[in-house]
């Protein structure tokens, strides 16, 4: 098998484990910020019950970006190279972390604000899942001519193995 061939499926797997560390940090972090805040673990496992699929929606996102910028780390390629792609990133972070001003509202006495911020504290969370999937989209587009090569080496490689000739 090419040295190639093996570290560009090295390099793939590490991502994935990069982008899955990634998720579950976030999935840390939330959790460990509502157990602070709330003093209760079963107020954390309600609220992660009840918001399932919004969090699925950012967590799974949120991985996948950090998977592929890994893995265009690892190749040695270039992340977004324009302004545009950070600036969709911090939004997506700040959509992404937003709904939390909802849990801390209470504890400032703004209830009434707070009764209104918790109205879009889903729509946040599938904001920033998008802004995450836009920059993944950049990303994707920025390097799609190492993309192309990476799969038409690979399919090289993959011949000159099946034939014996690699």
């Amino acid at each position: 098998m090419s040295t190639k061939y093996q570290s560009t499926s090295g390099m793939l797997i590490q991502s994935v484990v990069i982008g899955t560390v990634h998720a579950v940090g976030l999935l840390a972090f939330y959790t460990l910020l509502m157990r602070v805040l709330t003093g209760s673990w079963s107020i954390v496992e309600l609220e992660v019950l009840q918001m399932k699929f919004e969090m699925g929606a950012v967590l799974s996102s949120y991985g996948l970006l950090q998977a592929a910028s890994a893995f265009f780390a690892l190749l040695e390629v270039s992340r977004p190279k324009t302004g545009a792609a950070s600036g969709v990133s911090t939004g997506a972070m700040i959509a992404c972390c937003a709904h939390h001003v909802t849990d801390l509202i209470p504890f400032f006495g703004f209830l009434q604000v707070f009764s209104v911020l918790s109205l879009y504290q889903s729509p946040l969370m599938y904001v920033g899942a998008v802004l995450n999937l836009a920059v993944f989209s950049m990303l994707i587009a920025q390097n799609k001519t190492t993309i192309r090569n990476l799969f038409t080496n690979q399919a090289l490689v993959s011949t000159h193995i099946l034939e014996g000739t690699g």
